[in-house]
């Protein structure tokens, strides 16, 4: 290890800036552009250094103290040092670089959507633990599985921290599951606050928990509401071990079981937008996006203005654009394969009626199984997880040939290389679009339009 002086000359995806040392990049996290850093060179890989801080000589002029006292420590945020205009030019930029080596040309305008960039998330996963004999939430360091206690988390909605914060003050007054080791617990509200849904994890399988856990879970509960009025709901959780063969050899898969309910099942959730007010019943557990202030602006640029006799929602999740679309389209189909997703996604279909229609499979299955025996659609939406579409899939999108896609991604580098295979497929990208639906980190979320040359 040696201490050396770079300049940083850009940001890279994942947050750290990158400067140079003799003939290999050096990424140090916490900086930005045209700074002049002292760095302490700590690992080195594949002709890079991954490098930490020692101290800043010449610092931008877009640095800003940060508002959370955790942010360095905690793994959470990667940008709470730049003023919020850097963070969205930063973001800008990773992605017309990151499609730009993937052998894909962006539109000379990236539009860019954004909006307050505290206390926006709607759902936060914490950490349960003890410190020192007393209970406490939080989250984990940065690169690392350590615990850290958390006093704050301003890029949560205010009733999210507050429900937190009263669970914390129960757990130390004595309100715990019997013996049980508590693990984590997700906490989720709906856009305006008022209703909010709990699960607690437990760091047991289903068979050796006690028989008990579950009455004291609600006890807590009750207590908890008693605090936090708006808590409308919870579930308590285990791991259930189910086996799965293969050619070889048989392994457990750990799966996550709801041993008990308290109150509501569903969280009822609101977004208005340009096709109406849309309302979504998300069950505990099911995907959501979890910007409370850019889900309007999402739904519209991904459906509004779009009309016609079929469309394909593919990785529906709870039907967050299928809600717009059996408004402007005849027949709607969503495909969606998590169990969770699905039971929200389905009963919503219900009300629909034909010929709209929900399907619990894999996107890829559906493509190459069920779209062939259908009509070829107006239009496809596509919104994947992080590891994208991938080759297979983008071959069969390719093959159906429908005149408009939207792609919805989460990962700049994975919607570079499925691009590249859509284009090349006879696929134009006509649109690209930024939004910033998790200000304060490096994770961005864009939308490419597509047409058929």
């Amino acid at each position: 290890m040696a201490d050396i002086r770079t300049r940083i000359d850009r940001i890279a995806y994942g947050g750290a800036g990158v400067g140079h040392y003799e003939d290999a990049s050096v990424f140090v996290p916490f900086t930005l552009s045209g700074e002049e850093v002292n760095v302490r060179l700590e690992r080195e890989k594949s002709g890079r250094w991954d490098a930490s801080l020692l101290n800043i000589m010449q610092p931008s002029s877009d640095r800003v103290a940060p508002e959370c006292i955790h942010f360095g420590v905690c793994g959470g945020c990667h940008y709470q040092h730049a003023v919020y205009p850097a963070q969205l030019r930063i973001k800008q930029q990773i992605l017309r670089d990151t499609l730009q080596r993937g052998g894909v040309t962006p539109p000379a305008e990236i539009a860019t959507h954004s909006a307050e960039p505290y206390h926006y998330r709607n759902r936060i996963q914490l950490r349960l633990e003890r410190v020192e004999g007393q209970w406490r939430v939080g989250y984990s360091e940065r690169a690392s599985h350590r615990f850290m206690p958390a006093i704050m988390c301003p890029i949560s909605a205010e009733t999210l921290w507050s429900t937190a914060e009263a669970m914390q003050t129960l757990l130390g007054e004595g309100h715990v599951l019997g013996k049980q080791p508590l693990c984590e617990a997700e906490i989720f509200c709906n856009a305006d606050g008022s209703q909010v849904q709990l699960s607690i994890y437990l760091d047991i399988a289903h068979a050796t928990m006690d028989r008990d856990a579950p009455a004291h879970f609600r006890g807590l509960c009750e207590a908890l509401r008693q605090h936090c009025p708006q808590l409308s709901g919870a579930g308590l959780w285990v791991w259930s071990a189910e086996e799965k063969h293969t050619r070889d050899n048989r392994a457990q898969h750990r799966t996550s079981l709801e041993v008990a309910t308290w109150g509501e099942r569903l969280l009822r959730y609101e977004v208005p937008s340009a096709t109406g007010t849309h309302t979504y019943e998300i069950a505990r557990g099911g995907f959501f996006q979890v910007n409370r202030w850019m889900l309007p602006q999402l739904i519209d640029l991904v459906t509004a203005n779009r009309s016609g006799n079929s469309a394909w929602d593919l990785f529906a999740g709870v039907g967050l654009f299928s809600e717009s679309l059996v408004r402007s389209f005849r027949s709607v189909t969503a495909v969606e394969i998590g169990e969770r997703s699905f039971a929200s996604l389905s009963g919503r279909f219900r009300t629909f009626g034909k010929p709209h229609t929900a399907q619990h499979k894999d996107t890829l299955a559906f493509l190459r199984e069920d779209a062939r025996r259908l009509p070829v659609p107006d239009l496809i939406i596509v919104d994947p997880p992080r590891a994208g579409l991938g080759e297979p899939t983008c071959r069969e999108l390719a093959r159906v040939q429908t005149k408009e896609l939207v792609y919805v991604s989460c990962d700049p580098t994975t919607l570079s290389r499925d691009l590249k295979w859509l284009i090349e497929s006879g696929y134009r990208l006509t649109e690209l679009h930024l939004l910033d639906l998790f200000p304060q980190t490096f994770h961005m979320e864009s939308v490419a339009k597509l047409t058929r040359v």
